[in-house]
């Protein structure tokens, strides 16, 4: 056992000794730093990944990347610069890491590169393999990302409806669209594909970029001619020409134009002066009829006035109720020109020289106002004298001992006279509503005593059609007889009076038939 035992020793102090050796050895093999992705200056493209982020990656691919300031390049910077050319490479990161160990090929057949994916615990490495010369074929990529969307641009320009064709800097064509192939053979019966036809006639060297010019050209279409607006952008030594149909647009300002002089000529014929100004309140229409209410010369009114020029000539002339001052003139002038905008300002001007005009304001289209003058001097005058000799009768019948009331048409008091109020005490003057036959034939029986007379009252005045007059007799409570005649006029009115009389016999109270009197 002890000599069993001293072996054992001494090949554990032999061991020990060989890896003091060794030490030196295995310390310089702890400390040598991990690989990196790339060697110096090898070139190669690859980017390393863990958690989505990048944490190595080759100079050239960084370059093309060019992130902003203080952002990580991650998964989703990758695939968009890669995506277009390598349209399999995952969207997510997650779904690359899935993916892992894969190869995605170019979309186009003819590119050679590739895309490899290799997963190595949580961390995805991504290399672009492609011929020797990394930095040259990252150019080579990114040339063709462009290509590939400028492409897609010329794409969408060849087949625009708008003729589009460019010239170099000599006024040579090198490029057209498909619609500018099909105006030229369709329109101008022009064949072939060669450039150098001249379109329209139009000077290329003379269009600006900020003003578009409008060019018409003979066509078989519903309009009778084609209206082209030729726009013109720079791009380098090149020139762009975009060519827009408006045909529809023209159309529709000719309509509009039609429309306008259709209405300028009704305008003209109406004996009510027009003022119509635009939102920027410009005068931007008038009529003959204006010029003749307001005695205003064509050439001020064609020199397109503002709002607030126009009311002050009108305010100077004395066509309008002159204002106590200037302040109460703009006060005036802003609230006229506010009704207005709301479709509320009707006023009615007397002038000084006894013509009386009412005006309206109305609100048009687009933030337009409109005024409205119109003479009503004799329409006023015949209201006046109506109103005189409603007055005249009034006071003729009120000079009457007969109680008078009088019923429209419809079967509403009209008028009663002054010894109709005194007989019967009421005044219906204060009434607001319009008093009926019914209600007025209830107020004066009940101050009398029962009779077939108030029915009689009754039927003919609520029947328009009544054909003859009646009359009878009724006696108040107090005892006095009242001699009543009622009847139909010829305008479908009626009326019943009411006459003091002396006490009669019974059989005298039937009403008779009589004929018409009023």
């Amino acid at each position: 056992m002890v000599f069993s035992g001293f072996y054992m020793f001494i090949a554990l102090m032999s061991g020990l000794g060989a890896g003091l050796a060794l030490y030196p050895v295995l310390l310089r093999l702890v400390a040598k730093p991990a690989p990196q992705l790339h060697p110096p200056d090898t070139g190669e493209v690859a980017a390393l990944l863990k958690d989505g982020a990048v944490y190595d990656i080759s100079p050239p691919l960084a370059d093309a990347i060019t992130p902003a300031d203080g952002h990580v390049i991650a998964w989703p910077d990758l695939h968009k610069l890669l995506s277009a050319r390598f349209p399999a490479l995952p969207e997510t990161y997650a779904a690359a890491l899935d993916m892992a160990d894969h190869i995605c090929d170019a979309a186009d057949t003819d590119d050679p590169a590739r895309l490899e994916l290799f997963k190595r615990g949580n961390r995805l490495r991504l290399s672009l393999i492609q011929p020797p010369d990394p930095a040259h074929l990252l150019r080579h990529h990114l040339l063709l990302q462009q290509n590939g969307a400028l492409s897609a641009q010329a794409a969408s320009f060849a087949q625009s409806p708008m003729i589009v064709w460019t010239l170099d800097e000599d006024g040579r064509e090198v490029w057209h669209n498909a619609a500018y192939k099909t105006f030229r053979a369709d329109v101008l019966g022009i064949s072939g594909s060669e450039p150098g036809n001249i379109l329209f006639e139009v000077d290329e060297d003379r269009l600006s970029e900020d003003v578009p010019k409008r060019i018409s050209v003979r066509d078989n279409s519903e309009f009778g001619e084609a209206w082209y607006e030729i726009h013109m952008r720079r791009s380098g030594r090149y020139r762009s020409f975009f060519a827009v149909d408006i045909t529809p647009v023209v159309s529709a300002e000719r309509a509009q134009r039609g429309y306008v002089q259709t209405l300028t000529k009704t305008f003209a014929q109406l004996g009510t002066g027009l003022a119509i100004f635009n939102r920027d309140r410009q005068l931007i229409l008038f009529n003959p009829a204006l010029i003749d209410l307001t005695r205003m010369s064509a050439e001020f009114l064609s020199s397109r006035p503002s709002l607030t020029a126009f009311f002050d000539w009108l305010r100077d002339a004395r066509f309008m109720p002159e204002p106590r001052d200037i302040n109460e003139w703009r006060d005036k002038l802003t609230a006229l020109t506010q009704e207005a905008t709301d479709g509320t300002f009707s006023e009615l001007w007397g002038l000084p020289n006894g013509l009386s005009y009412r005006v309206f304001g109305r609100p048009q289209a687009d933030g337009a106002i409109s005024f409205l003058f119109e003479d009503v001097t004799a329409e006023l005058s015949l209201t006046r004298n109506f109103v005189k000799e409603l007055e005249i009768n009034h006071s003729l019948l009120n000079t009457l001992d007969q109680a008078l009331a009088v019923f429209t048409h419809d079967g509403d008091l009209l008028f009663v006279n002054d010894a109709f109020r005194t007989m019967w005490q009421v005044d219906y003057d204060d009434n607001v509503s319009p008093t009926s036959v019914r209600k007025a034939v209830s107020a004066w029986s009940a101050q009398c005593m029962p009779s077939d007379g108030w029915a009689t009252i009754r039927a003919v005045l609520d029947d328009p059609q009544y054909p003859q007059a009646r009359h009878g007799t009724i006696r108040r409570k107090s005892g006095e007889v009242l001699a009543f005649t009622t009847g139909r006029l010829s305008n479908g009115a009626g009326f019943v009076g009411f006459t003091a009389a002396a006490a009669a016999a019974a059989g005298q109270e039937n009403p008779q038939p009589v004929a018409e009197t009023l």
